[in-house]
């Protein structure tokens, strides 16, 4: 499994990206009409939305700072492909769009020298954006697309999206396994799904603005998402119980290959954790995640840690029950000895197809008692002190105890 592990990449990259490097005249942005040539290559012929990476064809920015009707028409050179173009609303950050539901218009897809729409639009402080596209991926070849004013008195502005304006990009490389395909949050499993850590990495007191995009590289498998939880500050290694952490965004599952979170802020000093998943368990495949931001961040995949790991099992006497019963202190017992801060936590096991509401509540009382390790079974213990016992116990698979600074016993012992 260790050699497995290596073969991924643990770190993000910094990817190059498909934005055109170009200079722009000053003045040349804005008018009653502007123009702008451009060229589709096979880095950026992302077709139409039908498939996953329409997001990569050029992009254009349109500012309209007063209501009025702008005609936009799209020339293609000498080739001869099926043209179109969408425009998008909600543009907030000025940088790449993805989202098809941010789509409020489009022209229909013609083998054509050009195609055109005229459209209303609203005063908006956030520009709308244009791609202009071919209908098949990867078609290539050269074009103008033009934005005008048929107000003569208004001005708008529209502007190229250049690699100046664009997000950083950073992709992350993994897989769904054996060991860690767990399908979402209705199955048990789910805490075993990959995990990463996200956090700016700008000297900048600044909010970082990200985008997180999940890419299934394998077609014809499962509906996919992504759960993004506010990381714990001693995060260094996979949390086993995301689901006692601050949940911040999830993006739903969806079909075929790609799921999209949109607008995340990244404060300083801000750990965020991120779950990639499939519906189902146990579908096997690549994935790409992929994180556009505003601003420098680290990325990288967390691993399982230093562990000491002892396996158990409750059967007759020894399954005593929680503290509610006095049978309790019969339950198994354990020593933890550490010099450090150290995470503890429980792992029933339990059938993969099992729905996680019909397994067992499970926790662990945690107890510091002098002079001596094990708590005898006719031993009284006052559970009203609550600086000598320590309760987890909820209505999940796993448990988790953070044993931090503040509150760091050198001689443990704790009960199931």
């Amino acid at each position: 499994e260790e050699e497995e592990e290596e073969e991924e990449q643990i770190e993000a990259i910094l990817e190059e990206d498909v934005t055109e490097n170009v200079k722009i005249s000053k003045g040349s942005e804005k008018g009653i009409e502007v123009k702008h040539k451009g060229e589709w290559t096979i880095k950026n012929s992302g077709g139409c939305s039908n498939y996953p990476f329409w997001y990569t064809n050029p992009q254009y920015m349109l500012y309209i700072n007063k209501k009025c009707e702008v005609e936009l028409k799209l020339y293609q050179g000498e080739q001869r492909n099926a043209i179109g173009f969408y425009i998008l609303k909600g543009n907030s950050c000025e940088k790449r769009m993805f989202d098809i539901n941010n789509v409020i218009g489009k022209v229909s897809f013609e083998d054509a020298e050009e195609v055109s729409i005229t459209i209303e639009f609203n005063e908006n402080r956030n520009p709308y954006t244009v791609i202009p596209c071919t209908f098949e991926e990867g078609e290539t070849g050269t074009f103008e697309i033009t934005a005008k004013s048929l107000d003569m008195e208004t001005e708008i502005k529209f502007t190229r999206l250049t690699k100046k304006r664009d997000w950083k990009y950073y992709a992350i490389k993994g897989k769904w396994k054996e060991k860690t395909a767990g399908g979402c949050r209705n199955y048990a499993t789910n805490c075993e799904n990959p995990q990463y850590m996200i956090q700016s990495a700008s000297k900048s007191s600044k909010a970082v603005k990200c985008r997180l995009l999940l890419e299934q590289l394998d077609e014809d498998l499962d509906d996919i998402a992504l759960y993004v939880f506010d990381g714990p500050e001693y995060t260094t290694s996979r949390i086993p119980t995301l689901q006692d952490l601050e949940f911040v965004e999830k993006s739903g599952f969806v079909s075929p290959n790609t799921a999209l979170i949109s607008d995340i802020v990244l404060k300083k000093n801000q750990k965020i954790i991120v779950q990639p998943c499939t519906f189902e368990p146990n579908y096997l495949s690549d994935f790409k995640l992929r994180v556009m931001s505003s601003n420098d961040i680290r990325c990288t995949k967390l691993q399982r840690p230093n562990a000491a790991t002892v396996n158990g099992i409750w059967k007759d006497e020894s399954a005593g029950g929680c503290i509610n019963y006095s049978t309790w202190r019969y339950n198994p017992q354990y020593i933890l000895l550490t010099h450090s801060p150290a995470v503890v936590s429980l792992r029933q096991g339990y059938d993969v197809s099992q729905d996680v509401n019909s397994i067992p509540a499970i926790g662990f009382y945690v107890l510091k008692i002098d002079n001596k390790y094990l708590l005898n079974k006719n031993e009284d213990v006052d559970i009203n002190d609550l600086s000598n016992i320590y309760e987890i116990n909820t209505d999940d698979v796993c448990r988790q105890l953070e044993v931090s600074k503040e509150n760091f016993l050198h001689k443990i012992t704790f009960g199931v």
